[in-house]
């Protein structure tokens, strides 16, 4: 499903070039689970950009299901993230003045679907993560835990191929953490989406098929 080939990232401060990436090549199969660690500031975030179109490479090839990303134009670079691509974030990002229900209906707007088509949908995904009791309340109204159930339902909606996850259970204690992963795991299994999943815990990454570990912009 993703092949990288020789991933360079430089970003350039004032005159200076600083290498992020240094040349990373990686192949991600179809409904596999891999967790990416490393220290702080090893480039794992940027790879994960990189693998959901939000950033593009300085230098090497992407291929998406066989697709050269460097060829697409912006716009199609946004459908396939619309469409191929769910986003779950260590800090959630639920609009705080919407409720669960529209949270997790959002996404559908961006693909032109049916208010009464997205409404059943979201009410699918919100029983598939247990939140389907929380439906009218607000971001505020909810632990962390339940917070990132939502984030993850919303991810689900249009059913993507892939869900990236950038430290997910960072900002929840341990026993809702693993609850969390064990929900990726079991979407993972089920619906044979491939997750990829930035985490600086060896236990949570210890639920994922594959660990890949990035040191100074290189895979170990």
């Amino acid at each position: 499903m993703i092949r990288l080939e020789n991933i360079r990232k430089d970003y350039r401060l004032g005159i200076v070039e600083v290498p992020v990436l240094r040349g990373v090549s990686l192949h991600i199969a179809e409904g596999e689970f891999v967790a990416v660690m490393g220290a702080s500031g090893s480039g794992k975030s940027t790879l994960l950009n990189i693998l959901g179109c939000l950033d593009t490479p300085s230098s090497g090839r992407y291929l998406l299901e066989g697709t050269p990303i460097d060829s697409l134009t912006d716009n199609a670079l946004s459908e396939v993230r619309a469409r191929s691509i769910g986003f779950v974030f260590q800090r959630f990002h639920l609009i705080k003045f919407l409720s669960v229900l529209d949270n997790t209906k959002m996404p559908m707007e961006f693909l032109n679907v049916k208010d009464a088509e997205a409404d059943t949908a979201a009410r699918r995904w919100l029983g598939r993560v247990r939140m389907e009791h929380r439906l009218d309340h607000f971001p505020h109204q909810l632990s962390g835990g339940e917070r990132q159930r939502v984030a993850i339902a919303r991810a689900l909606i249009k059913t993507p191929k892939i869900i990236l996850a950038d430290e997910p259970t960072g900002n929840l204690d341990e026993k809702v953490g693993h609850e969390i992963i064990q929900l990726f795991r079991d979407l993972n299994r089920e619906l044979r989406v491939t997750v990829i999943m930035v985490t600086h815990a060896p236990d949570i990454a210890a639920v994922a098929d594959r660990t890949i570990h990035i040191r100074d912009g290189l895979i170990q």
